[in-house]
Order: structure tokens, then C-alpha cells, then sequence
């Protein structure tokens, strides 16, 4: 359309909310199903406006207090997914300003980190049925310090942005796998009857530290820091996930521990099974 950048990003902004309003509602209006409640409110509980924030809160004490291998999983999730999620941030910042990399290139890079995203999910996949779903993330986060590790030192300016592509395809590949055997191991350590609940839990704990890995960017790049040592930040954040995952111990001994609830009797975590 012969626009400069600004022009570009209006145009992309423009096509991108009317196909997401038209999406949003057909979904809304005609793909989800009338289903009864599956509650009522009990004695003593005052209204729908106040009676869910008390059962997050009881919920949230209770994964603390009686679901270890849970809360070392979202410890995973609050600080790799934080990282992961924010790389789309970081990059585009990175390789528009140290790498001097126009619109276009930009949008090559980002358009094969989603292509690359499919054989990611199938590579989690096949090492999580070839070993198990645990060991599969924790490779993932490897392959995503190793490569983010990799980009700082190989990027050192505009004269090395050829190899952007390179990173932006293992990045693909790891945001492809890693949240596929995060939900896996998740569903598997909540109890049935409050997967709704505890999958609201699931997504905020991916969005909760969203913000800490750009701030951590911008304050050392407001203090003069290189730009290269600021997207290596992001380890700090995936190693974290990482040790938090070793944390939890061996797959096979998740599936034998008991999980309890305030309003279900103690249960077997019983742990997907990829077949």
C-alpha cells in the first residue's frame, strides 16, 4: 500500500480488529452450547459477585498448603511463560532498534516463528511419548536459554541480522512445545471437578508475571546496558522455570501422589497419558 511503517502498523491494526470482532462473535453467538450450572450457591454465600473471588482465594490456599507438585508446576508457568510470552515484545524492540531491521524483516521473522510452531508441538509431542510430558518441558526450556543465549552473543548488530531467522525458528519451535506439556501437566495434577476453576488459575498464572521481563529489558537498557545483554535477561526468568520443574520430582512418582480439595474427598493425581 506504499505506507511507511506507522501507515502499516494502522492498516495491520484495522484488518487484524474487524477479522477478530467477526470471529469473537460468531463464536459467542452461535458455537458454545447451553449447559446447566453446574453449582448453586450455598447457605451463607452472599451473591455470584463475591462468591467466586472467596473460592480462588480458599482454592489458592489449598494449592500452597496440600499440592506441592502443583505449585512448583505454576512456579514453572509464572517465570518461563512470563519470558516466553514477552519475547514477541522483546525481539520486535531488539531487532528494530540494535539490528536496524525494517517492518518487513520483522514480519518475515515473526511469520516463521509461527510456522515453526507446528513442528514444535509435534516434537513435544513425540519426547513426551518417548520419555514423559515433565522431561519434555524441561528440554524445551533448555532449548530456549540455549538459544536465546546463543542470539545475544551471535547478534551483535545490524551486520548479523541474516541469522535473526535462525533464532526466531528455535523460538518457534519452543513456543510451539512448551505450553502444549505445560497444560498437560497441569490438567493431570488438578482434580475433576474444578478443572474450570483451576484452568482460570492455569491462564493467570501464564499472564501474572507477564510485565516483569520488559521491565527488567528496560531498566537495563535506560541504564546504558547493551541491548544483548537484555534479551539474555530472559534466562534469569527460564532458568527459574527450569529449577522449578526439577523440583517437582520424577513423573512416575506425580502419578502416585494424593490431592486433596476443601470440597472433595482426597483423591489419585492421575497424570495424562500419551499414547
Amino acid at each position: 500500500f506504499d505506507q511507511d511503517d506507522v501507515g502499516t502498523a494502522r492498516i495491520s491494526q484495522v484488518v487484524t480488529s474487524i477479522t477478530s470482532a467477526c470471529l469473537f462473535a460468531f463464536s459467542w453467538s452461535f458455537l458454545f452450547r447451553n449447559r446447566p450450572p453446574s453449582s448453586t450457591l450455598q447457605d451463607g454465600q452472599s451473591s455470584l459477585w463475591t462468591v467466586g473471588f472467596i473460592k480462588v482465594w480458599r482454592t489458592s490456599g489449598e494449592i500452597y498448603r496440600t499440592m506441592p507438585a502443583l505449585k512448583r508446576l505454576m512456579g514453572s508457568i509464572f517465570f518461563a511463560e512470563s519470558a516466553t510470552n514477552t519475547i514477541v515484545t522483546i525481539s520486535t524492540t531488539f531487532m528494530s532498534t540494535f539490528l536496524d531491521m525494517s517492518s518487513t524483516e520483522i514480519g518475515v521473522v515473526f511469520m516463521v516463528v509461527l510456522t515453526m510452531g507446528i513442528p514444535g508441538a509435534k516434537i513435544g509431542e513425540w519426547l513426551a511419548l518417548k520419555v514423559d510430558p515433565l522431561f519434555s518441558a524441561k528440554v524445551c526450556i533448555v532449548l530456549f536459554i540455549l538459544s536465546t543465549t546463543s542470539a545475544s552473543i551471535v547478534l551483535r548488530g545490524p551486520e548479523q541480522k541474516q541469522y535473526v531467522t535462525i533464532f526466531g525458528a528455535l523460538w518457534g519451535i519452543g513456543l510451539g512445545w512448551l505450553h502444549p506439556m505445560h497444560t498437560i501437566l497441569f490438567l493431570g495434577l488438578t482434580p475433576d471437578h474444578a478443572r474450570t476453576e483451576y484452568m482460570g488459575i492455569f491462564i493467570f498464572s501464564q499472564q501474572a508475571f507477564a510485565w516483569l521481563p520488559p521491565l527488567v529489558f528496560t531498566i537495563l537498557n535506560e541504564a546504558g546496558v547493551s541491548m544483548s545483554i537484555g534479551l539474555a535477561s530472559l534466562d534469569i526468568f527460564l532458568a527459574l522455570g527450569l529449577i522449578s520443574l526439577q523440583c517437582m520430582g520424577c513423573y512416575d512418582q506425580l502419578l502416585l501422589v494424593p490431592i486433596s480439595s476443601p470440597i472433595a474427598p482426597v483423591s489419585t493425581v492421575e497424570l495424562p497419558t500419551i499414547t
